[in-house]
Formats: C-alpha cells, sequence, structure tokens
C-alpha cells in the first residue's frame, strides 16, 4: 500500500525521508484500521503516538536503557535533556548533520508540567506524546496523561517551526510508590516568569 520495494519497508539502519515515511503511515492506518471494518481508518495522529511509545520500548531492548535511565532523577530532567540526547545520537552515534527537535519543561505551581516542544517538521508531534507517556511507565514507573494546549507556526532561525505546548498531568495511584514528575519543590518554582 505504501507504494516501497518489497522487503525495503523495514529496514532499520535505512533513513526515510519525509514523504516515504508519511506513505508509511497512512498505509498503517488503514490497514490497522481495517482489522476491524474495511471502511475504518484510524487517525494518523494515533499511528504516529503508538510509534512514538514504539520508539521507546526498542530503543530500551536494543541497549541504550542505562543511557536513558542515567539521564535524570526524573521526568522534567529527562524531558529537558533530550536536546542534548538528540545532538549526541545525530552528531556522535550517527555522525550527521541533522536537527532533531527542541523540547524545554516548565513546571506549574500546580504541579504539572508544560512542555514546548519546536520542530521544523510539521505534524510530527503525537510522536512526542507516545515517547513521554513510554518514558514515564518504564523509567519513572509512573503514568501520566499528556494534553495540546497549544499548537502554533513561529518562525525561528529563517525556518518555519512547529511549537506544540503539552501539560502533563501526572495520574495519582494509590496503590503503588510513584516517583514524583519533578523533583522542583514549590519554593524552587519560579512563578514570576
Amino acid at each position: 500500500m505504501a507504494k516501497f520495494e518489497l522487503g525495503t519497508e523495514s529496514e532499520i539502519a535505512h533513513y526515510y525521508n519525509d514523504d516515504e515515511t508519511l506513505r508509511l503511515v497512512n498505509a498503517m492506518a488503514n490497514v490497522i484500521g481495517g482489522c476491524w471494518c474495511t471502511v475504518l481508518r484510524i487517525p494518523i495522529e494515533e499511528v504516529w503516538e503508538a510509534y512514538g511509545g514504539f520508539l521507546i520500548q526498542f530503543t530500551m531492548e536494543t541497549g541504550w536503557d542505562e543511557l536513558l535511565r542515567a539521564m535524570a532523577p526524573d521526568l522534567e530532567g529527562f524531558l529537558d535533556s533530550l536536546d542534548s540526547l538528540h545532538y549526541f545520537i545525530d552528531h556522535v552515534v550517527y555522525k550527521t548533520k541533522l536537527r532533531g527537535p527542541s523540547f524545554r519543561c516548565d513546571v506549574q505551581a500546580d504541579g504539572t508540567l508544560l512542555l514546548h516542544y519546536y520542530s521544523k517538521r510539521s505534524g510530527l508531534y503525537p510522536i512526542v506524546k507516545g515517547v513521554v507517556r513510554e518514558v514515564a511507565r518504564r523509567i519513572y514507573d509512573t503514568e501520566v496523561v499528556m494534553k495540546v494546549q497549544e499548537r502554533k507556526q513561529e518562525h525561528l532561525d529563517a525556518f518555519v517551526t512547529e511549537h506544540v505546548v503539552f501539560v502533563i498531568t501526572q495520574i495519582e495511584n494509590s496503590n503503588s510508590v510513584q516517583k514524583a514528575i519533578s523533583s522542583k519543590t514549590d519554593s524552587q518554582i519560579d512563578l514570576t516568569q
């Protein structure tokens, strides 16, 4: 359905350009939707979100789990470290000149996190939801809910950049001990910004 040469759609070390990737994701949405009814199609956003969760699962199962677990003591710190991780992977591991997305986290007085996501590639923000939920679950033993608060296009560095603001809320679970999503206390949160 994605019009790939038979057998090339699953090459792990292959760089897929955005057109190829979008063809593959659209085909997946049609195939998965077709499992229940021939007319159904699942939203592309759900495919991207599932991919984000799978990406963390795959990354941890292929030897990167210790690095991911060592990045930060809490989810906020992990998210604030993603720019460095992307740089390391793109420039050191794969020796490319790619520039990944950028992330910035703000702790709110109510304990939620605002995650600012910036990317030159529009429409991929649902991947972030899958990644963050899976990281929270696998590394920080907690469940979170993510909602898009704002999505806009900005002009940064002579490029149009998608800026998505997520609200991340920790789901309280009385049956288990959870790690907080931020180690900052109320007195450490700067409310003057």
